[in-house]
């Protein structure tokens, strides 16, 4: 396996910074055979955020929404009340927003978690884009106001 391109290693810097910006602060293994590129669990929430860079695979990929899905079952013991998953994609493809969250969706739908709760996407700039979609548990939202 080669090592990571400089795009993917920016959006891995990016989700690192989103994640912590986020209150998500404890780095956590959610499985030994399966690493994602950020998996950090909430001190407040105990929320679960798994963030995933992307500098060549698509949102239409088979496989990346294989491991995207493996990645939120494997995160399975954050189903208790007061706890849910965030799965955030860093890309670059300002054209495939709505093909990210998408797929998304569909990944939450096939790792047997209902509909996201929420999704949607974030430009930062012309390389940067996030994907997101929140699932699991609602009770335990800590409300913005």
């Amino acid at each position: 396996m080669s090592a990571p391109s400089p795009d993917h290693q920016e959006r891995v810097d990016l989700l690192r910074s989103i994640a912590t910006l986020s209150g998500y602060s404890c780095d956590v293994p959610i499985d030994d055979a399966l690493v994602p590129d950020v998996a950090r669990l909430s001190r407040a929430t105990r929320g679960l955020f798994v963030g995933d860079a992307k500098a060549t695979e698509t949102s239409g990929c088979a496989a990346t929404s294989h491991r995207l899905q493996n990645y939120l079952r494997a995160g399975r013991g954050c189903d208790q009340p007061g706890r849910s998953r965030l799965l955030v994609v860093a890309h670059g493809d300002l054209f495939d927003q709505a093909g990210w969250v998408a797929a998304l969706g569909r990944v939450v739908s096939g790792s047997g978690l209902g509909s996201p709760l929420t999704s949607g996407s974030l430009v930062i700039d012309e390389e940067h884009v996030l994907a997101y979609a929140r699932c699991g548990n609602d009770e335990g939202r800590v409300s913005a106001r």
